[in-house]
This record gives structure tokens, sequence and C-alpha cells, in this order.
């Protein structure tokens, strides 16, 4: 998790530069810590670890396009497509848990 904390546009990146594989981990990590669950001396971490990964996911390139589509651009395996969906399904559901936990 911090080399998406490190370089805020890694999964951009990799999605830019045809680096499926990485860019399947990274998403695989991204979902690792969305659906983890923490305990509350943790739960600071990781609202920041969710932060993270939601700001992966929604950086854009000079023309405005976030890492699924630059992604769909290149014409990458189902996969890859696939690993980005569940991760922003994922991001959107724990912004529904975090403020329903609120209320």
């Amino acid at each position: 998790m911090e080399s998406l904390s490190d370089d805020k546009e890694l999964l951009l990146r990799c999605a830019l530069t045809y680096n499926w594989d990485v860019l399947i981990s990274l998403c695989s990590t991204i979902l690792h810590v969305l659906s983890s669950s923490v305990r509350d001396r943790d739960y600071d971490r990781h609202q920041r670890r969710v932060a993270v990964a939601k700001a992966q996911l929604t950086r854009q390139d000079q023309w405005g396009n976030n890492v699924l589509h630059a992604a769909c651009y290149n014409k990458p395996p189902l996969l890859v497509i696939a690993s980005i969906l569940y991760c922003a399904r994922a991001a959107s559901l724990q912004v529904h848990l975090v403020l329903t936990r609120d209320l």
C-alpha cells in the first residue's frame, strides 16, 4: 500500500503503459484494504488507506481519463477491467458503510 501512497498516479501510469500484471496486483491490494475489517484503534489508519485507494481510482490524466478509461482505451485483458471495476465497486460500498456508521 505504501507504493500507492508514495506515487499518486501509479494505477493510471500502469494503465497507460500496458503494465497489466502490476495493475491487477495493485487492484488486489486495494480490494484487500477496502474489504478488511478494522479494529477501533486502527480506524484512522484504515481511513487514510481508503482515501489513497479512492484517489488512485479517480486520478485523471491531462485529458480527464481515469484508470478505467485509460485501460479500456489500451484494450487490456478482461481481467484488468474486472479488477478495476471490483475496486471501484468496493470503494463505493466503503463510502456507504462509512456514512451509515456515523449515523
